[in-house]
C-alpha cells in the first residue's frame, strides 16, 4: 500500500479504496496514544466504518476515513501507510510532530517473558508490603505497651492525688479539732 497522503486517484483507486476499507475494518479496538516513548492519557476506540471514541467521546472530525491512498481524519491528520501496521498506527500531520497509536491487547497479547517480570516484581513488592507490615505490627505493640504504662502511671498518680487530698482534709480536720479542744 502507497504511503498515505490526504487526496489522491488514478486507475487502481477503487481497489486501493477496498484495500483500505477493509485495512480500516481490521483497525477496530482499542488503542492508546504515544509521543515518542510516552504514554499519553486516554484511550481510543475505532469502531466499524472509522467511527472513533475518545475516552468514550465522539469528535466528528476525527473520525477515520478510508481512501484509496490511506487512513486520514477530516482534520489533516493521517496514517503513514509505510510505517504503520495493525497493531501500530503513525500519525502525520504537515508541520506537526507525529504520534503514534499502539493497539490494547488483551492478556494474550503479553509475552510470557512480561508475565514472568510482573510476577517476580509482584511477588517482590509482596515481600516489602509483608515486611513493612511486621514493622508496623512490632511498632504498634510496643506502643500500646508505653500506652498501657502511662495509663497505669495515671492512675497511680490518681491514686496519689486522692490520697495526698485526703491526707490534707484529715489534717485540716484534725487542726480544728485540736483548736476545738484547746478552746474547751
Amino acid at each position: 500500500v502507497r504511503s498515505a497522503a490526504p487526496g489522491g486517484s488514478g486507475p487502481t483507486q477503487n481497489s486501493d479504496l477496498n484495500v483500505v476499507q477493509l485495512l480500516l475494518n481490521d483497525l477496530q479496538g482499542e488503542w492508546r496514544l504515544y509521543d515518542g516513548d510516552t504514554l499519553m492519557p486516554g484511550l481510543v476506540k475505532i469502531g466499524e466504518a472509522g467511527y472513533t471514541l475518545y475516552d468514550d467521546t465522539h469528535w466528528h472530525n476525527q473520525d477515520l476515513i478510508a481512501e484509496a491512498n490511506g487512513i486520514v481524519r477530516a482534520d489533516g491528520w493521517y496514517v503513514d501507510m509505510q510505517r504503520s501496521d495493525t497493531d501500530l498506527l503513525e500519525w502525520c500531520k504537515g508541520g506537526e510532530a507525529g504520534i503514534s497509536w499502539k493497539r490494547c491487547k488483551g492478556i494474550s497479547g503479553f509475552s510470557i517473558g512480561v508475565n514472568t517480570e510482573l510476577s517476580q516484581e509482584n511477588d517482590g513488592l509482596r515481600r516489602e508490603l509483608t515486611n513493612k507490615t511486621s514493622k508496623l505490627d512490632r511498632e504498634n505493640t510496643r506502643l500500646r505497651s508505653q500506652l498501657d504504662h502511662a495509663e497505669e502511671l495515671r492512675r497511680e498518680m490518681t491514686n496519689t492525688m486522692n490520697f495526698v487530698q485526703e491526707n490534707a482534709n484529715l489534717t485540716s480536720q484534725n487542726e480544728r479539732m485540736k483548736a476545738q479542744l484547746a478552746q474547751a
